[in-house]
């Protein structure tokens, strides 16, 4: 799984972190995935629902469908985080941008995980437009032989 593929709209998507204020960074993400026919499932500790979508306030609830997630909870909690999702057998993370402690890319790697570190949902996630488009455009360029490489994998993406 890499950036590319990471969004497949066809899988359900948890995400861990949301928040039930509309104003913000995790709520903007979620409605942004929603308004986009993505199936996201919201996790979060003490709402019973976000947006109208019924929310899970733990990872270990979660259906066993859930394949992937996003983590877009502060740092000192993300490591915990990326633990609870390894217990529960979903090892497809995508740790939002400024997410992740100094130690999340050792822990992920300890258990296993396959995740994605240092990216921006909205970079990534279709569609992608405006501020966001251009620095996706900057990584493509600068990333060319890698990005080359993921198009290659990705079922959805052809290279330029």
């Amino acid at each position: 799984m890499n950036e590319l593929s990471f969004f497949d709209k066809s899988q359900p998507l948890a995400l861990v972190g949301v928040s039930a204020n509309t104003k913000k960074f995790g709520n903007q993400v979620f409605q942004f995935l929603q308004k986009h026919g993505y199936k996201v499932v919201p996790v979060h500790p003490e709402a019973e629902s976000i947006n109208g979508e019924k929310c899970f306030n733990s990872i270990e609830e979660l259906p066993a469908n859930i394949q992937r997630a996003v983590v877009m909870t502060p740092p000192a909690e993300t490591d915990k985080v990326l633990k609870q999702l390894a217990t529960k057998g979903i090892t497809n993370v995508w740790v939002q941008q400024l997410s992740q402690s100094a130690e999340s890319k050792n822990v992920s790697e300890a258990l296993g995980l396959n995740a994605i570190f240092s990216r921006c949902v909205f970079m990534f996630a279709e569609p992608v437009k405006g501020v966001h488009a251009f620095h996706r455009w900057l990584w493509k360029h600068f990333y060319r032989k890698r990005y080359a490489q993921m198009c290659k994998k990705s079922h959805n993406y052809q290279a330029s």
